[in-house]
């Protein structure tokens, strides 16, 4: 069984990441201990060596999408949404009677009183005021 520091060592090649004294380290430790070197072949069949990456990939180019795709679905609902309610209060019936034919109209003299006659003394005062 590989001691700790054997592993490491094994684990910095993996990511390439030895420097020249641990590859030196490694290399010696390799060549004294059969464990050590039976778990690295191990290592490299199983996983191999990381590669290293270059420089950053970019994602692909995508056409630009102009502004008219965007908002028309927005729209379409919203119409689809009003053109629902219109047919909605269409279709049911009003909840306020309809006013009726002979009501009158307006505030004149000819429309019923809002409020009670004013009696008592108020009454007076009223009538000066016409």
């Amino acid at each position: 069984m590989p001691d700790e520091r054997g592993r490491e060592l094994l684990a910095l090649r993996l990511y390439d990441e030895l420097d020249a004294d641990e590859a030196r380290e490694l290399d010696a430790r390799l060549a004294a201990d059969p464990g050590l070197r039976a778990y690295a072949d191990e290592l490299d069949a199983g996983l191999g060596r990381m590669p290293r990456l270059g420089a950053a990939v970019a994602p692909p180019a995508y056409p630009r999408v102009r502004g008219a795709r965007r908002w028309w679905p927005l729209a379409a609902a919203f119409a689809a949404g009003v053109l629902v309610t219109l047919a909605v209060d269409a279709w049911r019936e009003p909840t306020a009677p309809a006013p009726r034919p002979d009501a009158p109209v307006g505030f004149g003299r000819d429309a019923p009183p809002i409020a009670a006659p004013v009696t008592g003394r108020f009454a007076r005062l009223l009538r000066s005021a016409r």
